[in-house]
């Protein structure tokens, strides 16, 4: 269901779990990040390029949901682990994932050619 305000909705969450069996460039990691949200995503396609394990997120093997309980567990758990997450991992939407960088990235790319 396409929804409109991701961002409320994201804003209400802990943490955002993506246990995906396959992806391309995802965009909820992105805007989880946005708004300072750790996530745990399976590490497929993309994912590995928004998130860096035990940087901004956890990577996890496709189909382990024992894995994904016990990371969800373990940030409940220790909520200074889980804030230093959320802080990096809007460093990296920062840095990374902005419309600006974006804008950039493709006027760089068409001036280039």
């Amino acid at each position: 269901m396409f929804r409109i305000n991701i961002s409320n909705i994201l804003n209400q969450l802990d943490l955002v779990v993506l246990s995906s069996l396959w992806e391309g460039l995802p965009l909820t990691p992105i805007e989880a990040f946005s708004m300072g949200r750790t996530v745990i995503g399976t590490d497929v396609g993309g994912t590995s390029e928004i998130i860096s394990d035990a940087h901004n997120g956890y990577l996890i093997s496709p189909r382990s949901s024992d894995a994904i309980s016990d990371k969800v567990i373990y940030l409940f758990n220790n909520s200074i682990k889980r804030k230093i997450l959320e802080r990096n991992a809007h460093k990296t939407y920062l840095s990374k994932f902005r419309l600006s960088i974006f804008e950039k990235k493709i006027l760089d790319y068409y001036e280039s050619i």
